[in-house]
């Protein structure tokens, strides 16, 4: 079940009581939330950009998500609770219908989309103001400095991927 709230996944009361001890599950606390996290946003992402067009999809390289798809549900370090999309473009369903091939069951019933419209309030209710970007009406600086922060702190760490990438094809011919 999706209630709108951001939580652990809904199964229903009983198998909730099963997994969490309690009929309903738990709110999350973002506070514990220790690992760098990633907010996408439909400003930089062509997918979900509000100047993006029916016509941008026939520019969509499928081998490319179907990649991130993958890694998203199978390498991905922490348990996705819930995929929140942000001013969901009206031909969204299309953009799924597409992907949905690369996408397991259990991870479209994450995905929640909300339209452009929706309100602050609602949006704060979903993830509290101080954990979102200020385009957002958020406490965190920009969407674009907090992207810039993190290409940044990926290019500080140039010598790992190198050697990740080097023993990654080590592991794949042996």
């Amino acid at each position: 079940m999706i209630t709108g709230n951001f939580q652990n996944y809904d199964y229903g009361p009983k198998i909730n009581k099963q997994k969490y001890n309690t009929s309903s599950p738990p709110l999350y606390d973002l506070k514990n939330i220790k690992y760098p996290t990633a907010l996408f946003f439909g400003k930089t992402d062509q997918l979900v950009s509000p100047e993006a067009s029916i016509l941008h999809m026939t520019r969509i390289k499928m081998g490319a998500i179907k990649k991130y798809l993958q890694f998203l549900q199978e390498g991905f370090p922490m348990r996705l609770k819930m995929i929140h999309i942000l001013n969901g473009v009206y031909f969204m369903d299309k953009i799924l219908a597409l992907v949905q091939v690369f996408i397991k069951s259990e991870m479209m019933h994450l995905l929640k989309i909300h339209p452009p419209n929706l309100s602050q309030e609602k949006l704060f209710e979903i993830v509290p103001k101080k954990y979102l970007p200020k385009d957002y009406g958020g406490d965190l600086p920009s969407a674009d400095e907090l992207h810039n922060a993190t290409v940044e702190l990926f290019n500080k760490k140039e010598k790992f991927w190198e050697m990740e990438e080097k023993l990654r094809k080590i592991a794949y011919r042996e």
